[in-house]
């Protein structure tokens, strides 16, 4: 009776793991298949933009950013730098480059008022002083290329947008990083049809990055978005599904080489920066992130124990596949993803791991504060 019973179990456990995958695959070929990339402009679509960088301790990125923005053309009507407390050389820098273009304003903020997260204070500020049809938030560790305003003003105009947001191709230079970083599309290709997030009206089908977030002035305006997500780490996500239940148009795409990005500089940066929010890839659930885990690393064990190594082949080849096509997708060295399998989901587990032993207990810091700070009142 307990054969019996214990066959059955890894018979149900085999076809799950198995379904899953084949599910995750499903979509991460509609996402290689479907148009997901930002297209090049063939026009020039007649709006300005008002670019928005919030920034905290970016001395070593700020100038060249700047410098890039600044070079994208006269769409870009001014860029405004909201310095967030920085201990660096950050606000030297910026105000130092603002007397080289009018187009270019530093904002010195002071303490981080109770009751909201950094980043999300800096970026309602500076929506409050941005004048252009358009408000381009950016993160300060990314380099667009000088066509990403036009492209970005010619999709949203065309398409009638009130948010259009983009996932930078990301730039990895070290082992550690590509142990980490690769981890965000991996999750992401294969868990969200990117043509649904402008498709669906389901709030749940909804993404974006707030490394590049581009928003109707009027619109956001209206709606003040940072405010009312002033306590939530993720406001990207919560932002894209605001804008869902109330009805605006919003699509995310990837980038087809506008924009990039070098996220972290190392292992140890990267573990704890995705820490922060790798649960948000899971509906800010703990548990569900943990059974994602639990899932992707057991199943080639779950199809040996049912159907030998003909069924631990056959998963085997689906994960290998899957790590491609999504690499392949977020324009990542393929076949070097697929060679280094292994460790990438290694690295994924440490990742959840971080995140379940200190992101619970609210321990993460980042950027010299905690997660949170702010929230008690407190800067």
């Amino acid at each position: 009776m307990f054969a019996e019973v214990a066959a059955a179990v890894i018979q149900g456990l085999a076809w799950i793991t198995l379904g899953w995958l084949l599910v995750r695959l499903g979509v991460a070929l509609v996402n290689a298949l479907g148009r997901v990339h930002l297209p090049p402009a063939p026009g020039g679509a007649q709006r300005t933009i008002s670019v928005l960088i919030p920034a905290r301790n970016e001395a070593r990125l700020i100038g060249g950013l700047l410098q890039r923005v600044l070079a994208m053309g006269p769409a870009v009507m001014e860029v405004l730098v909201y310095d967030d407390g920085s201990t660096d050389a950050t606000w030297e820098i910026v105000s130092r480059m603002q007397g080289e273009d009018p187009r270019l304003r530093g904002i010195r903020g002071g303490p981080l008022p109770g009751g909201w997260l950094g980043k999300n204070h800096a970026c309602h500020h500076l929506a409050r002083e941005a004048r252009g049809d358009y408000l381009l938030f950016l993160d300060a560790d990314v380099i667009p290329g000088p066509t990403l305003a036009r492209d970005l003003i010619d999709r949203a105009v065309s398409r009638n947008l009130d948010l259009l947001s983009l996932f930078p191709v990301q730039v990895m230079e070290s082992q550690g990083e590509r142990r980490i970083v690769s981890l965000m599309n991996w999750i992401l290709l294969s868990l969200l049809p990117l043509p649904a997030v402008a498709r669906s009206r389901r709030p749940s089908l909804a993404a974006a990055n707030g490394q590049c977030m581009l928003f109707a002035a009027e619109t956001y305006r209206h709606n003040t978005w940072h405010a009312l997500v002033r306590q939530e780490a993720v406001e990207d996500i919560q932002i894209a599904r605001s804008m869902k239940r109330r009805g605006y148009r919003i699509e995310t795409l990837l980038s087809d080489g506008q924009i990039a990005c070098r996220m972290y500089t190392g292992y140890d940066e990267a573990l704890q920066g995705f820490a922060r929010n790798i649960h948000h890839y899971f509906g800010g659930n703990y548990w569900t992130m943990a059974l994602f885990g639990i899932l992707t690393t057991t199943g080639p064990f779950w199809a040996l124990a049912f159907m030998g190594w003909m069924g631990f082949g056959a998963y085997l080849a689906g994960a290998l596949m899957l790590r491609w096509v999504t690499a392949h997708t977020s324009r990542q060295p393929a076949s070097k993803q697929v060679l280094w399998h292994p460790l990438l989901h290694l690295g994924m587990l440490q990742v959840m791991m971080k995140a379940w032993n200190s992101g619970r207990k609210g321990s993460l810091l980042w950027k010299g504060r905690t997660l949170g700070e702010g929230l008690n009142g407190n800067p």
